[in-house]
């Protein structure tokens, strides 16, 4: 339809034939976005999905009262503000470094597209983390309603229905893990961010000594995420010795790597945001959600690693082997331990005393 359509001049995005940019940054504001709207449908989930279990009766109690379906309450809370944190972390990213322009600069406009363009990995990031939250919210809403939660006028049913289309609009989630993978693999290949003096820093001192006092209520966390960075760029240097750039062709190995980075993204961020709150009411309430949230993304990242790890150890040198399992058996002196059903426990407990989603910043 548009074949040899004539474009005004003034009406012209950017440079004549590198339009593709212009696009593909519309891409990466909506995924964003959708990340923000993926994590407010969470909120009106687990809401909806509350009242009900309040009213509905069964074995002469209300099932609100029973163990698995606070479990699945106290995960809803968690997935919601994982989201919900990677998203005002993007923004605030995007906003700061926006407000450092002098916007009577003719080029104004082209470096403010260069600033969306470097947040790529954290767009697709924000879309995967929200879609697939809300994923979960949603189908554990159906199933807290039972059979009712197919009957459509039940808005439930409109929620499961509907929500599915966030994993695929705005490129699949599938396409998004590629995209993470592959800006992160492109950018330390141009060296555009220090990953490879970070591998080499941390060859000999995967934990380094931070500016956080000793007494830290979050001591060990703060081990355990840094632990992890280790971890994620332990991996990215074996795949990177093992493929070199034909990396970007081992989709097999692509998506495990991409769940890496989410999964630490998440517990960086969510430790940098309770970190810089006051120390308040609100502070003690997301404790408890910080922590668990720490743990299962921490298991995520282990379990992750340990899969490419294996499906590379036939191509990699001794030298590597050693290096990896000498970092694998650094775990043990963290010390680390987690009684993840006392937090949820605890989460579950304050989101009934709310009757809602409790941890949106006033």
């Amino acid at each position: 339809y548009f074949q040899d359509c004539e474009v005004p001049v003034e009406n012209v995005l950017g440079k004549v034939g590198e339009g593709g940019h212009v696009a593909l940054n519309v891409l990466y504001a909506g995924r964003w976005k959708l990340g923000f709207s993926s994590a407010a449908g969470c909120k009106t989930a687990m809401k909806i999905a509350y009242d009900f279990s309040v009213e509905r009766k069964q074995f002469s109690r209300s099932i609100a009262s029973f163990g698995m379906l606070q479990n699945k309450f106290s995960k809803m809370v968690v997935k919601a503000w994982e989201s919900d944190t990677l998203n005002y972390a993007t923004t605030g990213s995007i906003d700061y470094t926006i407000s450092k322009l002098d916007k009577n600069d003719a080029d104004y406009y082209e470096k403010m597209q260069k600033i969306i363009e470097d947040h790529a990995i954290e767009a697709s990031i924000c879309k995967i983390l929200g879609s697939e939250a809300l994923a979960y919210c949603a189908d554990e809403g159906v199933q807290i309603f039972g059979g009712a939660g197919f009957i459509e006028e039940y808005p439930v049913a409109g929620f499961y229905r509907d929500e599915r289309i966030n994993r695929i609009f705005e490129g699949t989630n599938e396409i998004n893990r590629l995209l993470i993978s592959g800006i992160f693999l492109k950018k330390a290949i141009l060296e555009e961010l220090p990953i490879r003096n970070s591998i080499f820093d941390r060859l000999d001192n995967s934990m380094p000594s931070l500016s956080f006092s000793d007494d830290h209520a979050l001591s060990k966390e703060i081990d355990l995420i840094e632990y992890s960075r280790s971890l994620m760029l332990c991996i990215f240097d074996n795949l990177i010795n093992v493929y070199g750039q034909d990396l970007k062709n081992e989709q097999w190995v692509l998506e495990p790597l991409a769940d890496i980075v989410i999964s630490f993204s998440v517990l960086y961020m969510g430790f940098t945001r309770y970190n810089q709150l006051d120390e308040n009411d609100f502070k003690l309430k997301t404790l408890p959600v910080l922590r668990y949230s720490i743990d299962r993304n921490f298991n995520k990242i282990i379990n992750k690693v340990k899969d490419i790890n294996n499906s590379l150890i036939d191509k990699m040198d001794s030298n590597s082997i050693e290096n990896f399992n000498t970092l694998l058996n650094q775990f043990l002196s963290l010390n680390y331990f987690c009684d993840t059903i006392s937090l949820k426990k605890s989460i579950c407990k304050e989101f009934y005393e709310n009757g809602k989603y409790y941890l949106d910043q006033k």
